[in-house]
This record gives structure tokens, sequence and C-alpha cells, in this order.
């Protein structure tokens, strides 16, 4: 919890500020004083709590016995700096990011909290929970500039796309953040598939598995169901054990997982992932592959952040993973069993183009 002599003192009536990490803020002072946020009024005893939530982003000041003193030279921000790491946002132009990803806020008076002296420049994000209620969550700096310019903040995991503010900003700025939902792994069943990832929002997600789509319209368990307090697991109800799933919610579309995949019989290559965007990221694992002829995954034309898991690659003649020059960035792989057969021109992998890091079998 931070604290600041924010308003000084006025005929010897003090003034206290306090902002906690449950977006509320807390005032203390000697006698009742009316407070004023942008353009709401309200009157508060000693240690009186305030929510956050339904207040504007506006300038803060104080009606004491003692007089009105003038509105906080408080941070302001003007931009945004972030790009979603995974996935695509709705909208390229605006910002973007995955939640538990830093971001960084442009503007001025930008601050950490330092020995309780000075209050740190708290982000509002929206946010929403697994019963699908909206409110607003308070997240303090990671770091700030010297000069107040700049500031780094990690996004909540609850967090939703929506409007961010600083509180007592004196211009009340409010700029949009994506949120992109991120998948880290799939688990099917006989009648659900249970998708782990962040950014799983309780209503208005589309789960599409390649040509099967299962809207999360509202905030009841049928459909879809997010059943973890963080975001980070939601049940859908969709007899799929294989195929390709992206998650599509206000903020962006995550990237494509391919899953339990059995594939075999074509020309020249299994699986080809090639031009996935720089935010994108592309995760193939728990298929089976059989080529005869080509390679059995191939990476080309740009693709970048690919993610082998977990797979059973098997050629004739040909690679089983193939990564051009063009897309070593971002790329891993383990956990897979490569087979090769006994054709001159067959071979696990083609060596040389990626570190030994990135190649576990």
């Amino acid at each position: 919890m931070d604290l600041q002599n924010l308003l000084g003192t006025k005929t010897e009536v003090k003034i206290l500020l306090r902002f906690d990490r449950n977006s509320k803020f807390l005032t203390a002072q000697d006698d009742p004083a009316i407070w004023q946020v942008g353009d709401q009024f309200f009157t508060a005893d000693d240690d009186a709590g305030h929510d956050f939530a339904g207040l504007p982003l506006g300038p803060i000041s104080v009606t004491t016995l003692g007089g009105t003193i003038a509105p906080l030279a408080a941070p302001d921000m003007v931009s945004i700096a972030a790009n979603a790491t995974l996935g695509s946002p709705a909208n390229p132009l605006l910002p973007s990011a995955n939640p538990g990803q830093t971001i960084v806020v442009n503007g001025s008076r930008l601050k950490v909290a330092q020995n309780n002296v000075s209050y740190a420049s708290s982000l509002l994000f929206q946010t929403i929970d697994a019963a699908g209620v909206r409110a607003e969550r308070s997240v303090q700096p990671t770091s700030a500039s010297p000069d107040g310019t700049s500031m780094t903040i990690v996004v909540p995991a609850n967090a939703v796309t929506g409007p961010v503010g600083i509180m007592g900003d004196p211009q009340g700025t409010s700029l949009l953040l994506q949120i992109v939902p991120v998948v880290t792994s799939i688990v099917p069943s006989t009648t659900t598939v249970r998708v782990n990832g962040k950014g799983l929002t309780e209503g208005g997600t589309l789960y599409r598995f390649g040509d099967l789509e299962v809207l999360d319209g509202s905030t009841s368990i049928a459909g879809a169901n997010v059943d973890a307090s963080n975001n980070d697991r939601a049940t859908v109800s969709a007899a799929v054990g294989s195929g390709i799933l992206t998650v599509t919610t206000a903020g962006g579309t995550s990237a494509p997982i391919a899953f339990g995949l059995r594939v075999y019989g074509n020309t020249n290559r299994g699986i080809l992932v090639e031009n996935s965007s720089a935010s994108g990221n592309v995760e193939v694992f728990n298929n089976t592959v059989y080529q005869v002829v080509g390679d059995a995954v191939r990476l080309d034309n740009s693709a970048r952040n690919v993610k082998l898991y977990n797979n059973i690659l098997w050629v004739q003649s040909g690679y089983d993973i193939f990564v051009a020059t063009n897309s070593q960035t971002g790329f891993a792989s383990n956990y897979n069993l490569l087979h090769k057969g006994s054709d001159i021109n067959a071979s696990r992998h083609r060596r040389g183009l990626c570190s030994e890091r990135s190649w576990k079998d």
C-alpha cells in the first residue's frame, strides 16, 4: 500500500491519499472533506474507503474546513507502447497485449512508490472474473524512467479489452488496450475440450475448431464456461479429438494451435507453416505425421515463433523437420519422436540452420 501527503496542508488540516491493490483509494484527514474526482463529488470522513469503480479519470481536489486545495499535479498518460507477443489483435493499429505481458506507458510525472513518500502511478485496467462480472483493477508500475516520461506495467491475468487510465490524470485520458488471448494446451475428452491459456473471458468468446465454432455468448455454462479465477482455463462443449484451435475475444485472436492430427499420404510435405506474423505464434503438438516423399513438418517463407512439441514424425525420403533460414526466429522443438526411413535422402532434421538449443528430440 502506497502513501503520499498528496495535497499538503492548509490551516493545519492534513490530507492523505492512499492507493491499494484492490482498486480502492482511502482518505484520511483531521476533519471531514469534500473530494472532487473529475466531475463527481463525495464526502469523506476519517479513514474512509472508496471504490475506483464508476469514478472518472479526472483531476483530484479536496475541500476542507480550511478551504479548497487546487487539483493535484498528478501523473498523466499520453500513449501506450504495446504489441501482443502472441496472437493477432482485433485492430493492429491500436495497443495490444497478452495477460502477463509488460507494457510501456508514456506520459509525464510517472513514478513508482518509494519508501511511502510518493505514490505509484497506478494504471486502472478493466477486468472480468470467471462469472463474467466486470470491474476495475489498479496495478502499480514495475519501473519508471528518471524523468518520469515512461513506466512499465505488467498486464494482470484477469484484464479484459477496454479503456485504461491513471487515477487523478489531470486530462482524464483513457486509451483502449486490446487483450489478446493465448492458448497453451488442449485436453480433449469424449464430449468436451479443456482449453488452458490466458485471457479466456467469460461471455463473448468464440472457440473455433476448424469448421466447428462454439460461441460463449453469455455467462451461463452452456457451450463454454471459464472455470478458473485467473481466466486461464475453459471447458468447451465439443466432441473434438483433433484439429486446429483459435480463440477469439474482443481483443483479438489467439495463435492457431494444431493438436491430435494424423497426417499421411500428402505430396511433398505433411504440415507446412509459413508467413506467420511477427506477433503471432503457431504451436504444433500431439500430432502423428507419416510422409513417404518430402518433409513431415516444414517451416518456410518467414514463419515465426513456431513451437513443435510431443509429435511423432516419420519420413521415408525427406526431413522430419525442415526449418528454412528465414524461419528460425522463435523456433523451438521438444519431446518429438523422429524417425527416418532407409532412403539415402531421409533425415531426422535439416542440420546447421538452428542452434542446438532449438533441437530437442
